[in-house]
């Protein structure tokens, strides 16, 4: 960037330089993907990248870092490391030559992982939890809606960051849109991806997750929740569980407070525009949100109330890898994608030049 003159014996400008080495730090539900979103970024400013794979998922990523090698990368510019997570990333942070985190994962561990960084000032790009609200008007296509809910909430489980995790319909439609959850989710194909016949819903990733969710259910129904609808036909095996939607959920629950991260949500009504923000902002989350909606300047005031960092409009796979993506609150700092996250990994040095 050149600074407009103000003194003619002066040239002003900034020149963008790598910051140095990066510890990327990835979980396990989009292995690729989310360490593809930090290498690219981090090896065009000029950084070397020092990768820590989930111990739930390493071997997708090992195979992104062997197509690397193969490319013709140099060694030593990007490594991977394999081990405990928090045993390596801690390891990873006290290093003298790291001086930069990028960390995709839960709001605690981020959250640790900045106080550590924050003894050695360590520049910390954070994606941390989210805790999405997905919003129906009444005006809005219903038929959108609904199926854009389906793929909001259930793509890939339910195991994404940015996954619908509330769901407020406005009141006038809400009889109509549990109907129609009700109709949808009977008929989800839940079993095995690898199986070969076409499936919706898979397994969750271990037995830890199961028992989470399935926490949070419990709770919600010995409370007065119901499930909506029938459930679908539900595999044997350890890391199945029923998924859908839940009604008359208290909003003491878990399931109206905390990401849920697994396919289920409750379902909530409003009776105005301004109690939906309200519901909607009412957490310490401020990842993603979803409305439907078919009033263009209601699509706009959403946009602008909601305090989130991402928003599908009348869209439910907001996430691409030329956008900027990212949270405010407690879902983190920073962005990747787009020239927001590029400088994530640089530094900005001002020159003031003397010219005679």
């Amino acid at each position: 960037e050149v600074f407009a003159l103000e003194d003619p014996t002066r040239r002003q400008m900034t020149i963008s330089r790598p910051i140095g080495v990066v510890a990327s730090l990835t979980p396990w539900n989009f292995p690729v993907s989310i360490q593809a979103r930090k290498l690219a970024p981090a090896l065009a400013a000029g950084c070397s990248v020092v990768a820590r794979p989930s111990e739930k998922a390493p071997i997708a990523v090992s195979e992104l870092f062997r197509a690397l090698v193969d490319a013709g990368v140099p060694d030593g510019v990007v490594n991977m490391i394999y081990g405990p997570a928090s045993e390596q990333s801690y390891a990873l942070i006290e290093h003298p030559s790291l001086r930069a985190i990028s960390f995709t994962g839960s709001t605690p561990v981020g959250s640790s992982l900045m106080r550590l960084a924050s003894e050695r000032i360590l520049r910390c790009a954070l994606e941390l939890g989210g805790d999405a609200p997905f919003i129906i008007f009444a005006d809005a296509d219903l038929d959108a809606a609904i199926e854009g809910l389906f793929i909001a909430k259930f793509r890939n489980n339910g195991q994404s960051c940015i996954a619908a995790n509330r769901v407020f319909v406005e009141r006038e439609v809400f009889d109509e849109v549990v109907d129609r959850i009700a109709e949808r989710t009977s008929s989800l194909r839940v079993g095995d991806p690898m199986s070969g016949q076409p499936i919706d819903i898979g397994p969750l990733i271990d037995q830890t997750r199961v028992r989470d969710v399935s926490g949070m259910v419990s709770e919600a129904l010995s409370k007065g929740a119901t499930f909506i609808g029938d459930p679908p036909i539900i595999p044997d095996g350890p890391n199945y569980i029923r998924p859908g939607f839940l009604k008359d959920v208290p909003m003491d629950c878990r399931l109206a407070r905390d990401e849920v991260f697994g396919p289920v949500a409750g379902v909530f009504p409003f009776d105005s525009e301004l109690a939906a923000i309200r519901m909607a902002n009412d957490t310490e989350m401020g990842l993603a949100g979803y409305a439907y909606s078919r009033d263009s300047s209601r699509i706009f005031r959403i946009a602008e109330g909601l305090n989130v960092g991402i928003l599908g409009l009348n869209h439910p796979l907001p996430s691409v890898a030329y956008a900027p993506m990212g949270g405010v609150k407690r879902s983190g700092l920073g962005r990747e994608g787009a020239h927001l996250g590029l400088e994530e990994f640089m530094e900005t040095t001002y020159l003031s030049i003397g010219v005679s």
